[in-house]
């Protein structure tokens, strides 16, 4: 059982590719392909229909997401773009959870926040 613990663990952390589709760890402040995020807040879509807004990070196969908060109701009438220009709006609903770690498998999309309409 170890074995195939230790295997899946050695797939997981060269499971990040470069845009040369060589295996790569991401630095903290970097996308999986080692581009710089345009904002550390982003919109994180995660699969099964999970949507968090926080500070993005990843740390080899896993995204970080510190300050995350759950997305319950976006409360836009123009999606996940207008949320993240404009930040929350009046019938936005965000409920708080602690910091989460999600691996990168999960992660469907992210999307770069203006960081001064979230405050």
């Amino acid at each position: 059982m170890n074995k195939l613990i230790d295997a899946l663990a050695e797939q997981m952390a060269t499971s990040l590719l470069n845009d040369s589709g060589e295996a790569c760890d991401a630095p903290a402040e970097r996308g999986p392909a080692g581009t710089p995020y345009a904002s550390k807040l982003q919109i994180a879509i995660l699969d099964r229909g999970w949507v968090f807004v926080g500070e993005c990070s990843y740390d080899g196969p896993f995204l970080h997401i510190k300050g995350a908060r759950c997305v319950r109701k976006w409360g836009t009438t123009k999606g996940l773009g207008q949320l993240a220009s404009e930040g929350p709006l009046p019938e936005t609903v965000l409920d708080s959870c602690p910091d989460l770690c999600a691996g990168s498998g999960s992660v469907v999309a992210l999307i770069a926040c203006n960081e001064s309409s979230w405050k």
